[in-house]
């Protein structure tokens, strides 16, 4: 009897094993091999909602990405004889590129601003970062404008409530980029250039322009800056060029306001060292002292046209800015001259140079 049992049990194993391996193996690869069964496993994909590709504004683009790691095409005819060397080359010096941001403070009769030579969609989320590090609130952001409003704010050495308004734009020149500040009081209706000076509250010390160019020189990295892509509207490109009229006389255009042309030629002038002796903006005349633009022309035809003793004698030389269509021309204009020719090709050169400085 005892027998029996033992050879029963054996049978039982011997069958539900088997069993229990084909149960474990349907239940590990899904229902899909049994017949008759639907398999399940893959319904999520079908059962979940699509939804519509993501649709960017008109004025964003899709960024597209370069590849990395670009496999180089390979000469298969490389092969070296018996008798030739090879010679490894050198490995190629990394690019540098240049760290240190000149972000200059500008300054022409009553007119005051940051020259920061970057373009505007760089420098627009430094600004802000400027306002969030001070602390202060802002009731306005238009990027697209380059316009940044503060709330109104309160100072304890001064009575009367204001706000301040930083205005970012393109430089006449591409890549670079001018701010200006303003303040106005709550009680008028004009907003005030604000102009650095030593007699202010702590309030406005925040909102000068040697401030805001002491954090923007110690924050911005052209190595490693972050774009805003809506402040990308205030990038128009260069508008400046050098034309000459059908007499060979040559002119530098200038594609901005009389007021914004007049208020650049001068820090572009002495940038160039070139004394201004006298301006008349109503007639739209810089009177240069003509000894330094000898020095600025050196060696050239200015030295050969004058010698230091005859300086006295020179004729008076001057920039003349003129009102066009889009924008002003200037001409650098001598009282008289023998060799005019001679005469149009430095001054060419000369409002080359005077272009390379305009802000």
């Amino acid at each position: 009897m005892g027998r029996e049992v033992i050879g029963s049990n054996k049978l039982v194993r011997n069958l539900l094993l088997p069993a229990a391996l084909v149960g474990l193996t349907i239940i590990q690869t899904g229902c899909g091999i049994v017949p008759g069964v639907r398999d399940r496993l893959l319904d999520y994909r079908t059962e979940q909602p699509r939804t519509e590709p993501l649709e960017l504004p008109d004025h964003l683009e899709p960024r597209v990405f370069d590849e990395l790691l670009i496999i180089p095409d390979v000469d298969r005819d490389t092969t070296l004889s018996s008798d030739e060397e090879f010679e490894v080359p050198r490995t190629q010096p990394l690019m540098t590129v240049e760290t240190e941001t000149r972000v200059l403070l500008r300054e022409s009769e009553a007119d005051q601003w940051l020259l920061v030579l970057l373009p505007p969609e760089e420098v627009w989320i430094n600004v802000l970062a400027y306002f969030d590090r001070k602390k202060i609130p802002l009731a306005e952001i238009e990027p697209q404008k380059g316009v940044v409003i503060s709330d109104w704010l309160s100072d304890g050495n001064s009575d009367e409530p204001a706000r301040y308004r930083a205005t970012l734009r393109e430089g006449i020149r591409a890549g670079i980029t001018e701010i200006r500040l303003h303040q106005q009081k709550q009680n008028q209706n004009d907003w005030v250039q604000v102009v650095d000076d030593h007699k202010s509250t702590d309030t406005e010390q925040t909102f000068k322009l040697a401030s805001i160019q002491e954090f923007l020189t110690a924050s911005i990295n052209p190595a490693d800056t972050a774009v805003s892509f809506l402040a990308r509207n205030l990038t128009t490109g260069n508008r400046t060029h050098i034309k000459q009229t059908k007499e060979g006389v040559p002119l530098l255009f200038i594609g901005a306001e009389f007021p914004r042309a007049w208020s650049l030629l001068g820090p572009a002038l002495r940038d160039l060292e070139v004394e201004i002796e006298d301006r008349d903006r109503s007639a739209g005349r810089f009177y240069l002292n003509i000894e330094s633009v000898i020095r600025a022309d050196e060696p050239g035809f200015f030295v050969r046209l004058f010698s230091n003793d005859d300086t006295e004698q020179a004729p008076a030389i001057w920039l003349q800015v003129k009102r066009v269509k889009d924008g002003v021309q200037v001409q650098l204009e001598i009282e008289s001259i023998d060799d005019e020719d001679e005469f149009n090709d430095q001054a060419e050169t000369f409002l080359k140079n005077l272009e390379s400085r305009l802000g």
